[in-house]
């Protein structure tokens, strides 16, 4: 996340706490330019802090944290298995984004070796279609109201931390029970997508993600870019000042001079 897209505000507010600074307390170049600097990177630093607040803020605005091309494989194991074919791998990749209605492909491996596909539209808001379930409106909190076709009075129950391929991830979860099943799910908080569905009624059974790549190096090139960018900016900025100084000292040199 790159100031949440706006990079270009954060170094505005960078700058213009730059000159305010130096019209208050009206310094000497020397002392300017190293509270011009410390007043940078605080400004940069507070504007990621306030970015990462706001976007705290306005979570609860239902949206969609899938794009087109996102694709997840689960594996399902049966602990009881069902007498008749049933999934035993599905796919599902997102082919549309258009607000929270989403149109996802689902590819899934039968128990007896037949593969299925169809193509449906799913609303990530109201739970219905081929979001439900598997896809929830990305970032919501704990105790926030979930919709699921054919469940009521679903909440986020908790958040943590566990480790899904690999890769850290922050996750949300809700356990529920209704209409004879007892449910656990769950979900990529940013992505809002299933990685882990534990399902007990008749027959139980645990759906879980083996491949993606709903993340991978995204994050890791957003905060590294984010850090390198943060970085060449500060290095710039003072280059520029230290040269200004400079320059006035020689210029302070010559009229000595003379």
């Amino acid at each position: 996340m790159l100031f949440c897209g706006n990079f270009k505000r954060t170094v505005v507010m960078s700058l213009v706490g730059m000159l305010v600074l130096r019209h208050i307390l009206n310094r000497s170049e020397e002392k300017y330019s190293l509270l011009a600097l410390i007043a940078l990177m605080f400004t940069l630093s507070f504007a990621k802090t306030l970015c990462l607040d706001v976007g705290a803020l306005t979570a609860r605005e239902y949206k969609t944290g899938v794009k087109p091309g996102d694709w997840i494989e689960y594996e399902i194991n049966w602990t009881s298995p069902p007498s008749w074919a049933y999934p035993a791998r599905t796919r599902r990749e997102i082919l549309d984004v258009e607000g929270t209605i989403i149109t996802v492909t689902t590819t899934q491996e039968l128990s007896n070796g037949t593969v299925t596909k169809e193509t449906k539209e799913g609303d990530v808001a109201k739970g219905t279609g081929a979001s439900a379930m598997i896809f929830i409106p990305a970032n919501l909190e704990v105790g926030d109201w979930i919709n699921i076709e054919g469940f009521d009075d679903v909440s986020i129950t908790g958040e943590n931390t566990q480790v899904y391929l690999g890769i850290e991830r922050t996750v949300l979860y809700a356990n529920f029970s209704s209409k004879g099943f007892d449910i656990l799910i769950f979900w990529d908080k940013e992505k809002g997508t299933a990685l882990e569905i534990h399902s007990s009624s008749i027959y139980t059974s645990t759906v879980k993600v083996i491949k993606t790549n709903l993340w991978g190096s995204e994050s890791f090139d957003n905060n590294y870019l984010l850090g390198f960018g943060t970085l060449v900016l500060i290095i710039i900025i003072s280059a520029a000042l230290i040269m200004r100084n400079r320059h006035m000292r020689s210029k302070r040199r010559k009229r000595i001079r003379k």
